[in-house]
Protein backbone atom coordinates (compact mmCIF):
# COMPACT_ATOMS: atom_id res chain seq x y z
CA UNK A 1 0.00 0.00 0.00
CA UNK A 2 1.45 3.30 -1.13
CA UNK A 3 -0.86 5.26 0.40
CA UNK A 4 -3.07 4.84 3.03
CA UNK A 5 -3.16 1.75 5.32
CA UNK A 6 -6.43 1.08 6.91
CA UNK A 7 -7.90 -2.10 9.19
CA UNK A 8 -10.06 -2.38 6.03
CA UNK A 9 -7.40 -2.49 3.38
CA UNK A 10 -5.52 0.36 1.47
CA UNK A 11 -7.23 3.35 0.76
CA UNK A 12 -7.59 4.42 -2.94
CA UNK A 13 -4.72 7.10 -3.70
CA UNK A 14 -6.79 10.47 -4.94
CA UNK A 15 -9.23 9.75 -2.55
CA UNK A 16 -10.79 12.15 -0.32
CA UNK A 17 -9.48 10.18 2.89
CA UNK A 18 -6.55 9.88 1.02
CA UNK A 19 -5.61 13.96 0.98
CA UNK A 20 -7.07 14.32 4.13
CA UNK A 21 -4.66 12.36 5.67
CA UNK A 22 -2.01 13.75 3.56
CA UNK A 23 -3.19 17.81 4.21
CA UNK A 24 -3.74 17.59 7.67
CA UNK A 25 -2.39 14.74 9.40
CA UNK A 26 0.89 13.38 7.56
CA UNK A 27 2.51 16.75 8.88
CA UNK A 28 2.33 15.71 12.39
CA UNK A 29 4.56 12.08 11.42
CA UNK A 30 4.96 9.35 13.57
CA UNK A 31 3.54 11.25 16.31
CA UNK A 32 -0.03 11.08 15.19
CA UNK A 33 -1.85 8.38 16.27
CA UNK A 34 -1.96 5.25 13.58
CA UNK A 35 -5.02 5.55 10.97
CA UNK A 36 -6.93 2.66 12.92
CA UNK A 37 -5.99 3.46 16.53
CA UNK A 38 -9.33 3.35 18.89
CA UNK A 39 -7.05 3.94 22.29
CA UNK A 40 -8.60 6.59 24.40
CA UNK A 41 -5.34 7.46 26.07
CA UNK A 42 -3.28 7.82 22.57
CA UNK A 43 -6.42 10.20 21.28
CA UNK A 44 -6.26 12.20 24.37
CA UNK A 45 -2.44 12.55 24.43
CA UNK A 46 -2.58 13.50 20.83
CA UNK A 47 -5.41 15.45 21.43
CA UNK A 48 -4.04 17.58 24.38
CA UNK A 49 -0.86 18.40 22.48
CA UNK A 50 -2.86 19.83 19.51
CA UNK A 51 -6.36 21.08 20.61
CA UNK A 52 -6.70 23.61 18.20
CA UNK A 53 -6.82 21.11 15.77
CA UNK A 54 -9.80 19.25 15.73
CA UNK A 55 -13.66 20.20 15.98
CA UNK A 56 -13.87 17.78 19.00
CA UNK A 57 -11.58 15.15 21.11
CA UNK A 58 -13.05 12.33 19.72
CA UNK A 59 -12.07 13.59 15.94
CA UNK A 60 -8.53 13.17 17.67
CA UNK A 61 -8.59 9.56 17.89
CA UNK A 62 -7.71 8.54 13.95
CA UNK A 63 -7.64 10.08 10.51
CA UNK A 64 -11.13 8.35 9.75
CA UNK A 65 -12.11 9.78 12.78
CA UNK A 66 -11.15 13.03 12.06
CA UNK A 67 -12.72 13.06 8.77
CA UNK A 68 -16.07 12.28 10.25
CA UNK A 69 -16.26 14.39 12.86
CA UNK A 70 -15.47 17.16 10.76
CA UNK A 71 -17.78 16.02 8.48
CA UNK A 72 -20.69 16.37 10.43
CA UNK A 73 -19.71 19.78 11.36
CA UNK A 74 -18.87 21.10 7.83
CA UNK A 75 -23.19 19.46 7.92
CA UNK A 76 -24.40 21.51 10.52
CA UNK A 77 -22.55 24.62 10.73
CA UNK A 78 -21.82 27.58 8.54
CA UNK A 79 -19.03 28.13 6.58
CA UNK A 80 -16.75 29.51 8.98
CA UNK A 81 -14.63 32.85 8.64
CA UNK A 82 -11.55 32.28 10.77
CA UNK A 83 -8.71 30.90 9.37
CA UNK A 84 -8.08 28.29 12.36
CA UNK A 85 -6.56 24.61 11.69
CA UNK A 86 -10.75 23.64 12.53
CA UNK A 87 -11.72 26.39 9.67
CA UNK A 88 -8.56 25.03 7.74
CA UNK A 89 -10.15 21.42 7.99
CA UNK A 90 -14.31 22.29 7.24
CA UNK A 91 -12.55 24.53 3.98
CA UNK A 92 -11.16 20.68 2.68
CA UNK A 93 -14.65 19.59 2.45
CA UNK A 94 -16.62 23.81 1.38
CA UNK A 95 -13.76 23.69 -1.40
CA UNK A 96 -15.20 20.48 -3.43
CA UNK A 97 -18.83 21.73 -4.54
CA UNK A 98 -19.68 18.20 -4.71
CA UNK A 99 -19.55 17.90 -1.01
CA UNK A 100 -21.62 21.48 -0.34
CA UNK A 101 -24.01 20.04 -3.04
CA UNK A 102 -24.49 16.97 -0.85
CA UNK A 103 -24.72 19.03 2.20
CA UNK A 104 -27.37 20.87 0.78
CA UNK A 105 -29.24 17.53 -0.41
CA UNK A 106 -28.90 16.36 3.56
CA UNK A 107 -29.90 19.58 5.57
CA UNK A 108 -32.95 19.41 2.30
CA UNK A 109 -34.04 16.39 3.34
CA UNK A 110 -33.97 17.49 7.19
CA UNK A 111 -35.76 20.20 6.52
CA UNK A 112 -32.78 23.05 7.76
CA UNK A 113 -33.00 26.19 6.20
CA UNK A 114 -29.72 27.90 5.62
CA UNK A 115 -28.62 29.49 8.49
CA UNK A 116 -30.56 27.04 11.03
CA UNK A 117 -29.45 27.19 14.40
CA UNK A 118 -28.65 24.22 16.77
CA UNK A 119 -31.22 24.36 19.26
CA UNK A 120 -34.62 22.63 20.29
CA UNK A 121 -37.53 23.22 18.04
CA UNK A 122 -39.56 25.90 19.46
CA UNK A 123 -42.86 27.91 19.14
CA UNK A 124 -44.57 31.00 20.09
CA UNK A 125 -47.54 30.86 20.64
CA UNK A 126 -48.08 33.28 23.39
CA UNK A 127 -49.94 35.80 21.64
CA UNK A 128 -53.31 35.55 20.42
CA UNK A 129 -55.44 37.43 17.93
CA UNK A 130 -57.28 39.07 20.75
CA UNK A 131 -53.65 40.32 21.68
CA UNK A 132 -53.03 41.44 18.34
CA UNK A 133 -51.01 38.49 17.52
CA UNK A 134 -51.23 36.28 14.41
CA UNK A 135 -53.75 33.55 14.92
CA UNK A 136 -51.22 30.55 13.26
CA UNK A 137 -48.03 29.66 15.83
CA UNK A 138 -44.62 31.16 14.76
CA UNK A 139 -42.62 28.20 14.58
CA UNK A 140 -38.60 29.19 14.76
CA UNK A 141 -36.46 27.20 12.42
CA UNK A 142 -33.88 25.26 14.63
CA UNK A 143 -32.42 21.59 14.23
CA UNK A 144 -33.34 19.24 17.12
CA UNK A 145 -31.21 16.95 18.87
CA UNK A 146 -32.25 14.08 16.85
CA UNK A 147 -31.29 15.38 13.44
CA UNK A 148 -27.48 16.26 15.29
CA UNK A 149 -27.68 12.08 16.02
CA UNK A 150 -28.80 11.57 12.47
CA UNK A 151 -26.01 13.78 10.78
CA UNK A 152 -23.46 11.88 13.18
CA UNK A 153 -24.42 8.65 12.01
CA UNK A 154 -24.85 9.30 8.24
CA UNK A 155 -21.15 11.07 8.57
CA UNK A 156 -20.21 7.67 10.02
CA UNK A 157 -21.95 5.65 7.21
CA UNK A 158 -20.10 7.93 4.89
CA UNK A 159 -16.97 6.84 6.19
CA UNK A 160 -17.77 3.35 6.03
CA UNK A 161 -19.01 3.72 2.43
CA UNK A 162 -16.04 5.83 1.66
CA UNK A 163 -13.35 2.97 2.92
CA UNK A 164 -15.60 -0.12 1.39
CA UNK A 165 -15.33 1.83 -1.76
CA UNK A 166 -11.59 2.17 -1.30
CA UNK A 167 -11.02 -2.10 -0.44
CA UNK A 168 -12.91 -2.58 -3.04
CA UNK A 169 -11.00 -0.99 -5.68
Amino acid sequence: CTTLVLAEGCALAGSMLVSFHEQFWAPYGSAAPDADNADVDVAEAFYSQHEEAFVDDYAATNVVEDFAETYMVFVVEDRPTSDSAVAEKLDFFWDRPAEVERRDRIRAALGWEEGATVAPLTTDSTQTPEDGGDAQQTVEQSVPRAAIITIAVLSALIVALLIAFVVWT
